[in-house]
């Protein structure tokens, strides 16, 4: 079930890459903005089908671990500080801490995924 959301979301970020490279730090070059959101896309399709099918559960939750801390430090977080409104503060920081808890879990998980294997 923890696969699921991951390949949801990574399919969406892919069909709808060009409005979402806009929310991306500044990265430097032409275009690297819908490269990172492709790629960032590509992983999360595959860490979550790694889930699903439980090939390398491992390193797919390690996987998804760091990119949601990633995720919640250099997105969600410069959107709160630099929100204007309260309600836009709020929304960045409730997506803040909820990826914050699925990196988490992910962690956990990949844990729990590491014991079994020895």
């Amino acid at each position: 079930m923890f696969a699921v959301p991951f390949l949801f979301l990574g399919v969406v970020q892919l069909i709808n890459a060009a409005q979402m490279a806009s929310i991306v730090p500044m990265v430097p070059g032409p275009g690297s903005q819908l490269m990172v959101v492709v790629i960032t896309g590509v992983v999360l399709v595959l860490a979550g089908a790694s889930l699903a099918i439980g090939k390398f559960p491992h390193q797919a939750t390690m996987i998804l671990g760091i990119f949601l801390l990633f995720t919640s430090l250099t997105i969600h977080f410069p959107q709160m500080i630099n929100a204007e409104k309260e309600a836009a503060k709020m929304m960045s920081l409730s997506n803040m801490l909820k990826d914050l808890a699925l990196a988490g879990a992910a962690f956990f998980i990949s844990g729990t995924y590491k014991k079994s294997t020895k």
